[in-house]
């Protein structure tokens, strides 16, 4: 299950090489939603039988949330990659941190991750997605790694994309 998310041109040096199947799977998830979100093509079914095939598209509802929770009350920007970009970026790190916290019901440092970027309330409105995001993924046999914030993947570069908070674009 190691190589579950094609990212093409990857190499063992690069950030998302470095990360577990299941940190690949959200954090290509999460690309892939922001960045395709609004838009009238068919990604979704393209992610449910990418999650499907690793037994956790239930988790897909969590993350539709989850993105769209950032895409409405960010008050800080939120940098993403590309979905098949071999690069991993700081809100990236910290997002995955956000999500893992999650996912091991340590709600305190899930919500301060949150923080990051939400509002207070709306740190603690999105701790149920993410948590339920978890508990699939876990029932899927994917542990997200509980990482320090300040640990990063190597080779992080800028991302590919920024959205403006407050716009009405997807964050």
């Amino acid at each position: 299950m190691n190589n579950i998310i094609p990212f093409p041109g990857a190499s063992e040096t690069d950030g998302v090489a470095q990360l577990d199947a299941g940190e690949r799977l959200l954090l290509w998830g999460f690309r892939t939603f922001a960045h395709h979100r609004g838009c009238d093509c068919a990604i979704v079914a393209a992610i449910r039988q990418m999650y499907a095939q690793c037994r956790a598209d239930m988790a897909l509802a969590s993350l539709d949330v989850v993105v769209d929770v950032f895409a409405r009350t960010a008050h800080t920007p939120i940098e993403v990659h590309g979905p098949c970009c071999p690069c991993v970026c700081d809100c990236e790190m910290h997002l995955l941190h956000a999500m893992a916290a999650a996912q091991y019901g340590d709600l305190d440092a899930a919500r301060r991750a949150f923080e990051r970027w939400l509002p207070g309330l709306a740190a603690d409105w999105i701790l149920d997605p993410a948590g339920a995001f978890g508990h699939v993924f876990q029932t899927a046999g994917m542990t997200l790694r509980r990482r320090g914030v300040g640990s990063r993947a190597p080779a992080a570069t800028s991302p590919t994309r920024i959205w403006a908070a407050g716009s009405n674009a997807r964050h």
